[in-house]
């Protein structure tokens, strides 16, 4: 399992990801929590054959919001 923050232009992500060389498969949050709701799930996708990753969303656990001038990201 690794973990850690995805560079993007305006924020810092966090993310972890299972690893493996399945098919990956990326798992998006609600806007009502983070990339941990998914740690049930995550183990039975590993099982799977699936290379399970996840992030968290702006501003959600330990991502960065960006820059408040723009809303829409």
């Amino acid at each position: 399992m690794r973990e850690g923050y995805a560079e993007t232009p305006e924020a810092r992500l966090w993310y972890w990801d299972a690893g493996g060389d399945g098919a990956p498969i990326v798992l998006c949050h609600p806007a009502s929590q983070s990339c941990q709701i998914w740690q049930y799930q995550r183990e039975a996708f590993i099982a799977a054959g699936y290379r399970t990753i996840a992030y968290s969303r702006r501003g959600y656990f330990r991502s960065e919001r960006g820059p408040t001038g723009q809303p829409g990201t």
